[in-house]
């Protein structure tokens, strides 16, 4: 299940912008994986994400691989 959840949080990061844990773990409810802010947090820190800006120079920051 960690393994499919990690596949699909670099799928959202990859095709969204996504700035904040609960934002990530909406999109994610939506996809049907039941997680938690916190369940969130945890794959971030195993997935070494880090917050780059936004490419539409907005001053946003968003979650990158």
């Amino acid at each position: 299940m960690k393994n499919s959840r990690h596949k699909k949080i670099i799928e959202i990061i990859k095709y969204n912008v996504i700035e904040t844990q609960e934002e990530l773990a909406e999109k994610l409810n939506e996809e049907g994986f039941q997680v938690t802010q916190a369940t969130v947090s945890r794959d971030i820190k195993q997935l070494n994400l880090v917050k780059i800006p936004a490419e539409d120079n907005s001053g946003r920051q968003r979650y990158a691989v």
